[in-house]
């Protein structure tokens, strides 16, 4: 199994100058126990951001455009810990950046399942999912 610090370069996550938080896959091909782990890791540093603030609504920009055709993908556990994230009553937008139509229908899934479907987004262009992230009005 990898290291926390090698799993660590595996994404990145911070926010940005509009106050969006970021989390960027570096589309590392890795085995399942280290997505597991990786997931667990990105829940926790979001989980810290969300805890400093415990009031504040974040937006966020989930780019998951580099894991393409991974074949590692999502594992039942990460699929278990996206969810978990979804749910959290702090995300007041959010959207995905993915182009695969596998990743794509497992994103879609995860989000339908969250019941959040109206505040999350899946989008293949990026410039798109920006603008319809940035937008302040939006139905609920």
């Amino acid at each position: 199994m990898a290291s926390d610090e090698e799993l660590k370069k595996d994404f990145q996550i911070f926010i940005d100058g509009n106050g969006i938080i970021n989390l960027i896959s570096m589309g590392v091909e890795r085995r399942i126990e280290d997505i597991n782990r990786s997931m667990e890791i990105v829940e926790e540093t979001l989980l810290k951001i969300f805890n400093e603030n415990p009031e504040k609504k974040y937006k966020m920009f989930f780019d998951l455009s580099k894991m393409g055709n991974l074949r590692s993908g999502f594992s039942s556990g990460s699929r278990k810990i996206g969810a978990r994230i979804a749910l959290n009553k702090q995300i007041e937008k959010a959207v995905v950046l993915q182009s695969s139509v596998f990743f794509k229908v497992i994103i879609n899934f995860i989000i339908n399942a969250s019941g959040r479907g109206k505040i999350m987004k899946l989008f293949s262009n990026k410039e798109k999912a920006l603008g319809w992230l940035k937008n302040s009005v939006f139905k609920t």
